[in-house]
């Protein structure tokens, strides 16, 4: 048991909690080497269904989203033709699994969206995936720290 009295500070625990919600690491700007480490297919809102695919560039986290099945077929296909387009930057040229895509490497060309909060209404920064390339065409680093080049 410990005593946490005081620890929350002035304004309390709930504004706290408030504050750390949306909290994460957001890159700068360019080309990273990823491993992708996890996909998993999840329902859509519209009852669709889409691949989520984490990746990971030195310890950060990044994820992208393919619409693999979806109402409106330019969405679809643009998921479809995306995700196709990574797997084979990613040495899978046939993929029947998204398990194939587990352990490989992709360069990943990051930009940074801003969009506001749903819970705190605050303005908040991520990064999204805009490109990909075979690991190492785009000169990017095996770290955090973006390569230098054009966009």
């Amino acid at each position: 048991m410990a005593d946490l009295n005081g620890l929350w500070g002035d304004d309390g625990q709930a504004k706290m909690a408030d504050d750390a919600r949306g909290e994460f690491t957001v890159l700068p700007p360019g080309w990273y080497t990823c491993t992708i480490t996890k996909t998993e297919l999840k329902q859509t809102n519209s009852g669709g269904s889409m691949l989520v695919v984490t990746m990971e560039t030195d310890g950060t986290k990044l994820v992208d989203r393919f619409n693999i099945k979806n109402a409106s077929d330019k969405a679809q296909l643009i998921g479809r033709q995306q995700l196709a387009k990574m797997a084979v930057e990613a040495g899978v040229p046939e993929l029947t699994d998204s398990i194939q895509l587990h352990g490989m490497s992709v360069d990943a060309k990051v930009v940074i969206e801003e969009f506001k909060s749903n819970t705190t209404g605050n303005m908040l920064k991520s990064n999204k995936v805009a490109a990909y390339k075979k690991a190492g065409a785009a000169s990017a680093p095996a770290s955090t720290k973006p390569a230098g080049g054009s966009w």
